[in-house]
């Protein structure tokens, strides 16, 4: 009789445990994917404010990602601030692609130095700080290893002057451009 008894209650534990955890797993996945990604970011130097959140689609291939704030210590790029609601499609666990229909860039003021193919020619016409400004800091964005990355509409500023609004740009990975921050 004391065998039949404990059935009840290793059903019940069974339950919990292949069905409890999973679907607690499963209800916390923005959280657990806010806090993957906010460490990822901070590898790459960026620190996000706290609005900085993903909600991930029930299927797990779509995140979406919260308007934000986020801060770099180095380099010219000093914030890129998400305006509205960006998409990330999911590849596992990773971002294959970010599509932003907003953001902001602010650049640091400081001199910058075009690359030597092009400097002259905007120092004549008296454009190579916002040119050298815009291309460096969009430079920076590609070189930091982000999956590719649409952006519909993105505002520049440096420091709080306006620099330039450019519309579908599109960031892939790779190398960054010939043009240095002095």
């Amino acid at each position: 009789m004391a065998s039949s008894s404990k059935k009840p209650v290793v059903l019940a534990v069974l339950l919990v445990v292949l069905v409890g955890a999973p679907l607690a797993v499963w209800l916390a996945r923005g959280a657990i994917a806010t806090s993957i990604a906010v460490g990822e970011l901070e590898a790459r130097g960026l620190t996000c404010d706290d609005r900085f959140a993903l909600e991930l689609s029930a299927l797990l291939d779509e995140a979406t990602l919260a308007p934000t704030r986020c801060t770099r210590a180095d380099g010219l790029v000093e914030v890129i601030e998400l305006l509205e609601p960006a998409t990330v499609t999911l590849e596992g666990f990773e971002p294959a692609a970010v599509d932003a229909p907003s953001i902001r860039l602010v650049l640091r003021d400081r001199d910058v130095r075009g690359g030597d193919r092009w400097a002259r020619e905007l120092s004549r016409l008296g454009l190579e700080q916002r040119m050298a400004g815009l291309i460096k800091g969009l430079s920076e964005l590609s070189a930091m290893r982000l999956p590719p990355t649409t952006v519909g509409r993105a505002e520049v500023l440096r420091a709080r002057d306006p620099v330039a609004t450019a519309e579908t740009v599109r960031l892939t990975p790779g190398d960054a451009l010939d043009a240095a921050a002095g």
